[in-house]
C-alpha cells in the first residue's frame, strides 16, 4: 500500500498533472467563487464539471505514465501530449471503422484555441499511433517536420500500450512503468500484474520498441515505480 501511495504522490507531483490542475482551476475558479458568494452548495452543472475532471485526470495519468517517451520541447509539447491523451480516450469510444477518419477530422478540422498547424499535426499523428497506425496522411508532412510527426506517433503508441495494460486503469498504471534507455525500452510490471505481460500487450510493446529502434525488455518483480534508484541499463 505504501508503494502505491508513493507512486500516486509522484504522479500528482509530475509536470503533466500540475499543468492539468492549473488549467482546470483557471477554467472553473469563477464558477465556484460565484457559488460561494451566492451561498450555493450544489448545482447540476457541477456534475458535468466533475465528469470533465475525472476524464482529464485519467488522461493526465496516461500522459505521466508515457512521459519517458517524450523528447522534450518543454511545456508546449507537454500540453500537446495531454490533449492527445484526452482525445485518444474519446477516439476509442467511437465505432472502430470510423476512428481513423475521426482522428484526422478532430485534429485538423475542429476549431481549437491557440493550436498551430504543427500542434494539430502532432496530435493527429498521436491519434493515428493510438490506433496502432504508423503510416500517416501525406498532408501532415506539410504541417510539421518528420521528427515532430515521429514523436507524435510515439506518444500514440505509448497510449495504446497503456490501455492494453489493464484498460489503462489507475491500478495498472501505478503498478507498472515504462522506461526508455539508450539501447532498450523497458516495461516493468509488479509481480501482482505479471499476467498483463501477454498478447496483445506484448505485441504493442514490441511495436513501440521497434518504432523507436530499441530493444524491448519486460521485467517482472518488485520495483520502485517512482523511478528513484533505478538500475542502469547493461551495455
Amino acid at each position: 500500500m505504501e508503494e502505491l501511495l508513493q507512486e500516486l504522490a509522484d504522479v500528482v507531483e509530475s509536470a503533466p498533472f500540475k499543468a492539468h490542475q492549473e488549467d482546470f482551476y483557471t477554467k472553473y475558479a469563477s464558477e465556484f467563487e460565484l457559488a460561494v458568494d451566492e451561498g450555493t452548495t450544489n448545482k447540476l452543472a457541477w456534475t458535468t464539471i466533475h465528469k470533465e475532471y475525472v476524464e482529464t485526470t485519467e488522461a493526465t495519468l496516461l500522459a505521466a505514465w508515457t512521459v519517458d517517451l517524450s523528447e522534450g520541447d518543454g511545456k508546449l509539447n507537454e500540453r500537446l501530449r495531454l490533449a492527445a491523451a484526452q482525445l485518444s480516450g474519446a477516439l476509442h469510444r467511437v465505432e472502430p471503422n470510423l476512428r481513423e477518419s475521426h482522428a484526422a477530422e478532430w485534429a485538423l478540422g475542429k476549431r481549437w484555441i491557440d493550436l498551430d498547424a504543427r500542434g494539430r499535426a502532432m496530435i493527429c499523428a498521436a491519434l493515428f499511433g493510438s490506433l496502432g497506425r504508423t503510416e500517416l496522411p501525406d498532408k501532415l508532412r506539410v504541417l510539421a517536420s518528420d521528427d515532430d510527426l515521429h514523436e507524435g506517433v510515439t506518444w500514440g503508441l505509448g497510449f495504446r500500450l497503456a490501455r492494453r495494460l489493464g484498460g489503462g486503469s489507475r491500478v495498472s498504471l501505478t503498478t507498472s512503468a515504462l522506461r526508455r534507455k539508450k539501447k532498450s525500452l523497458i516495461l516493468r510490471l509488479d509481480e501482482s500484474r505479471a499476467a498483463l505481460a501477454n498478447y496483445p500487450a506484448t505485441q504493442d510493446f514490441d511495436n513501440l520498441a521497434q518504432w523507436l529502434g530499441l530493444k524491448a525488455k519486460i521485467k517482472i518483480g518488485s520495483f520502485n515505480f517512482s523511478g528513484a534508484g533505478e538500475d542502469q541499463e547493461d551495455d
